[in-house]
């Protein structure tokens, strides 16, 4: 079933904010101002006024949102990595820092020890 989306532009009739539904875009306060050609639309100049709709935040029962800090390279990682599940995937691992007695190893470690070993380590007890 298709939904309205909200978009950036502004309608270039009355400057409302323009929606997509149904393979058209069509003005949010006046439904006059409709357009099915994307190009005639673009045509028209319109102005990108409005924030996009940021898609909404999926908490998982008995969590709690925190803010953490990350710089870009490390959030674009987690992302290509996880994708839709780096968010529990950072919860998994703050909860065994939260825990005690971690043992993290990273990668540049990992390839010394597969060089010591001759294999990559499969679990902790190796």
């Amino acid at each position: 079933m298709p939904q309205i989306v909200k978009l950036r532009y502004a309608c270039p009739m009355c400057g409302a904010q323009m929606q997509a539904f149904n393979r058209q875009l069509t003005c949010s306060v006046n439904s006059n101002h409709t357009w099915n050609d994307i190009a005639v639309f673009q045509s028209l100049n319109p102005q990108v006024k409005y924030e996009e709709a940021k898609p909404p935040v999926v908490v998982q029962a008995k969590h709690v949102k925190v803010e953490v800090t990350v710089p870009p390279m490390v959030k674009q990682g987690l992302e290509e990595k996880f994708g839709s599940t780096s968010s529990s995937t950072i919860a998994g691992v703050l909860g065994m820092l939260a825990e005690g007695g971690v043992l993290i190893i990273p990668e540049a470690d990992l390839q010394r020890i597969r060089e010591k070993l001759g294999k990559r380590p499969e679990s902790p007890g190796e």
